[in-house]
């Protein structure tokens, strides 16, 4: 996993620069852990921290393309930038995301601890430089939807051409 948001945010305009030319689609996926601050309270912060670790390598093993990456975006949450990926590439790999963190035995201190993860997935083939802007909001809306929907959700919001 990548940890620097500078990292990421290059990343993100280099591949977002690569759809613009090729007129090809990109998606983001906003997954963010949910109940983890009752993970923290419940466990303490070094739990929280191997949470965030176990949960950041399950998500990169579930990428299978190398250009497919994932990054810390703040707290307990995490963007993955999906190059040349259209809406329904980027709902199947979210639930892919969704179903192999739902599946982890994570244990700390004897403790099995349930996780879960909402995902918000957003996807644009950029044609101007406003369009990245909504690509993160509509992500960001598509998590709060799925958050709403009960948690352990996939929700999607394509950007309207």
């Amino acid at each position: 996993m990548s940890i620097t948001r500078g990292y990421f945010n290059e990343r993100f305009d280099t591949e977002w620069r690569r759809a613009h030319r090729a007129k090809t689609a990109i998606s983001i996926l906003m997954v963010n852990i949910d109940h983890f601050k009752k993970v923290n309270d419940n466990y303490g912060h070094p739990c929280g921290d191997v949470c965030l670790r176990c949960v950041a390598n399950t998500i990169q093993q579930t990428l299978r393309r190398s250009c497919d990456e994932v990054f810390r975006y703040g707290g307990e949450e995490f963007v993955v930038l999906l190059a040349n990926t259209d809406l329904d590439g980027a709902i199947h790999i979210a639930e892919l995301i969704r179903r192999q963190v739902d599946m982890l035995e994570f244990l700390f201190d004897g403790n099995k601890i349930p996780i879960t993860v909402s995902i918000g997935a957003s996807t644009a083939i950029p044609n101007s430089v406003d369009d990245a802007q909504s690509l993160f909001g509509n992500a960001d809306k598509a998590l709060y939807e799925a958050k709403l929907a009960g948690r352990n959700k996939v929700c999607a919001r394509p950007i309207e051409a």
